[in-house]
């Protein structure tokens, strides 16, 4: 199994960086259509009014359509793969059409009841949206009902125009119910054999945000978006014993000096107060970049500074200085080179580490992550009309690397600790995207090589990922779709000592469809980890086997 994943990058990086003879082939840039929520972190905002548009609260599209391209003004962003375990905010199936109104509900086993809809309505001044989402799981690996999970959203947005300013409010509550049910020891081998399960946890988010842009066209464009966020986790009826506090500013200013010039500027706050019980901790990161951008047909360039100041519990206030730097040429219709180098303080937030492992003890150390340089380089080759392959190489340079490791005093949590040197990440990897009105298929590979200065290890993070992704319309009524998800290389500990763990790979496949009965009822079937293997993200936490779901979606 381990060696799998290494075969399969080998073939697709070799046949990404291979010479191709020129072909007659219609230009063309296939657009990348996925979504990805990564953990908390300053937001870039693009120019207001001219090129960002916020995406309503919407279900995704099942219609088929023909793809134009056009590779004239491609877009290399790189966005690195991340995989993380657990379910995201707010991410639909391609069942779900856009423009629509809609409920979805089913139910699986393990005594899994699903509900998920959406309600949208323009208004005068704009649009209004609300979608909520709820899926349980009664039972789980270990002593049923002891392994139990929940998770509820709430997502409510407007988009209201105001004359010369745009207001794009948001508001988004999420909730967690689970067990810390990952004991060490065979006391949960057999329910004889286990003492009660106490550890019941609720883990509640809540976030408010609002944009403001101008809406005007004009030499001058500017965005602004202050926003607050509470997160706590608590034990039955109990006061929080973790729980922290966010005040984020973040805004951007865009002036168009010529047709081909524009300069600006990006601004970013954080205030963030952590507290356990009579334990507290207080982080702040300002930071400001000034740049300059050109482009034309062929070449973008830009070129900036990022100055930030910030302090923490561990760390006294200091000045860091980033690069902020990208280019981008094509060299043809078929193929375009791209690297960017930058960097930037990251405060570590208590959200975005229950996003990664929400099995934490109390006290937490939260530091800011000072990424002292990123570096990522690739190409993007339109091998075929409907065929683009992406090689890339990615290399950061990180102080105060947040690692895990299972707490000397309760297996069933986890600490957070850090490599306070200098902690190097090189990644390999390869993105491969082919998509027809009919068919998307999707896969992405990642080789990383991790090279810690103080920690023994790279604690729990993968050394090799793969995403595969196909989703196929059959005739007018089917669509099927399918997935692979692979993790392999991650070291866990016994304890917070020395020993280390070499956990088995993470091989999850997904299947799965929708049958559309008329054009508003449509049935749903889907299936996970059809291996119905337990496997472990973390040590001692084994996860549920074979899961499906059985259900309807109805449009209005």
């Amino acid at each position: 199994m381990r060696n799998v994943p290494y075969f399969l990058f080998i073939a697709l990086f070799v046949v990404g960086f291979s010479p191709l003879s020129a072909q007659d082939i219609p230009t063309g840039e296939i657009e990348d259509a996925q979504i990805i929520i990564e953990k908390d972190k300053p937001l870039t905002l693009p120019k207001a009014g001219r090129n960002y548009q916020k995406t309503e609260v919407l279900p995704i599209s099942s219609d088929t359509v023909t793809l134009r391209f056009n590779l004239s003004q491609p877009s290399f962003k790189f966005s690195p793969f991340i995989y993380q375990l657990q379910t995201k905010p707010y991410q639909v199936g391609a069942e779900a059409t856009r423009n629509h109104n809609y409920v979805k509900a089913g139910f699986g086993n393990y005594l899994s009841p699903l509900l998920e809809g959406y309600v949208g309505q323009p208004i005068a001044q704009g649009r209004v949206g609300a979608w909520v989402n709820h899926e349980s799981f009664a039972r789980g690996p270990v002593n049923d009902e002891k392994s139990a999970y929940g998770r509820s959203d709430i997502l409510l947005n407007a988009v209201l125009e105001g004359g010369s300013i745009v207001f794009e409010p948001t508001f988004f509550y999420e909730r967690e119910a689970y067990y810390y049910y990952g004991y060490k020891e065979p006391i949960f081998l057999s329910p004889g054999a286990l003492g009660p399960i106490t550890e019941k946890v609720s883990a509640n988010h809540f976030t408010l945000s609002n944009v403001m842009k101008s809406a005007e066209e004009s030499e001058l464009q500017w965005a602004v978006k202050p926003g607050v966020s509470f997160t706590n986790m608590a034990t039955g009826g109990n006061e929080a014993f973790n729980k922290e506090s966010h005040f984020d500013l973040q805004g951007s200013v865009d002036y168009e000096m010529s047709a081909t010039i524009q300069a600006g500027a990006l601004l970013g706050y954080n205030y963030l107060a952590y507290q356990s019980g009579a334990f507290s901790q207080k982080r702040n990161v300002l930071d400001i970049t000034p740049f300059v951008r050109f482009h034309e047909e062929k070449v973008e360039l830009k070129a900036g500074v990022k100055l930030a100041v910030g302090s923490d519990t561990v760390n006294s206030t200091g000045v860091f200085v980033y690069p902020d730097v990208y280019a981008k040429y094509q060299l043809n219709d078929q193929l375009g080179v791209y690297a960017e180098l930058s960097g930037g303080l990251n405060p570590q937030t208590l959200n975005n580490t229950r996003l990664t492992n929400r099995y934490l003890e109390d006290s937490l150390t939260l530091l800011n992550q000072n990424q002292k340089i990123a570096l990522n380089a690739g190409l993007q080759f339109l091998f075929a009309e409907n065929l683009m392959l992406q090689p890339f190489i990615g290399y950061s340079l990180t102080q105060n690397k947040m690692l895990l490791a299972p707490s000397e005093d309760d297996s069933s949590r986890f600490l957070l600790t850090y490599d306070q040197g200098n902690f190097g990440q090189v990644d390999l990897g390869v993105k491969v995207k082919y998509i027809t009105n009919r068919t998307t298929v999707t896969a992405e590979m990642i080789l990383s090589g991790y090279q810690p200065d103080q920690a023994l290890e790279a604690w729990y993070l993968p050394a090799t990922q793969v995403n595969l992704k196909v989703d196929q319309q059959v005739g007018e009524a089917i669509r099927l779709h399918a997935g692979v998800i692979i993790l392999d290389g991650i070291k866990g500990q016994e304890t917070s000592a020395t020993g280390v763990n070499f956990l088995p790979a993470i091989v999850d496949i997904s299947m799965g469809g929708t049958y559309a009965f008329s054009e508003t009822f449509s049935g749903f079937l889907d299936f996970k980890n059809l291996l119905g293997v337990e496997y472990e993200r973390y040590l001692n936490y084994p996860s549920r086997g074979l899961t499906g779901k059985l259900g309807f979606i109805y449009r209005f």
